[in-house]
């Protein structure tokens, strides 16, 4: 029988984009599914972070060296209008009360196994009802298939040789975004990084932040030597920023406490890398 097709369609920020990708790479290798990818992309230079935020300059073959079959957005549409199984953003828009329930609102591509299956994916997907029990898996899929191209993977090891023999804790703050501002990243954030250095000063703070005056700030309260990030332009969602954070993603991975921005998807998709509790 000639292999059936997954078309999806991963939109929102790589966090919101990569973890139900990683969802759907998971589940097709039992459904049997081929995925065909719609990943959009976009970008222009104007000043507002919500234009920012709504850009996405790289393909994700640009971002990671992955084989991925990728199709244009209008090709996906075109399934839309097709008579088959298809499941929207409401199907994927899910929180973790949502995801924790193996019933709601199933992705059912095993039960689909003879058909196509549609998909447009933002966050999280409760694919063939395994809801929570997936995420367990993510940090296998992630090494699976997705590698760092060279100048990436160079700039990891530069940056991960820096982490040798001291204490590393991982900060993640999100502060620009208005859906994450009341959240108080730094406010909630800071007085955990103090409590760290006051136990011992010679911990390590490896920080990922979209505000180059977080940085400053933290260096200037912590120490230049104390604070570490890899080289990004600090745009939100600027071509060579986007580069960066893929490194960050892989570094997060190997620090030794990780403190993340609640509500993001960024954040969560290195919790589920790292083992840890999603929020």
């Amino acid at each position: 029988m000639e292999n059936r097709v997954l078309w999806l369609r991963a939109v929102g920020g790589l966090g919101n984009r990569l973890l139900p990708l990683l969802m759907s790479l998971d589940a097709v290798e039992r459904s049997g599914h081929r995925i065909l990818l719609n990943w959009p992309t976009k970008y222009n230079k104007r000043g507002s972070h919500t234009v920012r935020e709504s850009n996405f300059p790289h393909s994700i073959s640009r971002l990671y060296d992955i084989d991925m079959d990728l199709i244009a957005e209008q090709t996906w549409r075109a399934r839309i209008k097709e008579d088959l199984p298809y499941y929207g953003l409401k199907h994927t828009q899910l929180g973790k009360d949502a995801l924790q329930n193996p019933n709601s609102r199933r992705v059912p591509l095993q039960e689909n196994k003879d058909t196509h299956v549609v998909v447009e994916a933002h966050g999280w997907l409760n694919l063939d009802g395994e809801g929570w029990e997936i995420l367990s898996r993510l940090r296998e899929i992630y090494l699976k298939y997705f590698k760092l191209h060279r100048q990436e993977q160079e700039l990891f090891e530069q940056t991960r040789a820096k982490f040798a023999g001291r204490p590393v804790v991982g900060v993640y703050m999100r502060q620009l975004h208005r859906a994450l501002k009341k959240w108080n990243a730094y406010g909630r954030i800071t007085p955990e990084m103090r409590k760290h250095q006051a136990e011992d000063p010679d911990t390590l703070f490896f920080v990922i932040s979209e505000c180059p005056k977080t940085v400053a700030s933290l260096r200037s309260e912590f120490g230049d030597e104390n604070v570490i990030t890899t080289p990004k332009p600090g745009i939100m969602n600027h071509p060579d920023e986007m580069l960066g954070v893929v490194v960050d993603i892989e570094l997060m991975r190997h620090v030794d406490v990780y403190y993340p921005t609640w509500g993001s998807g960024l954040a969560r998709l290195m919790s589920a890398l790292r083992g840890d509790e999603i929020l």
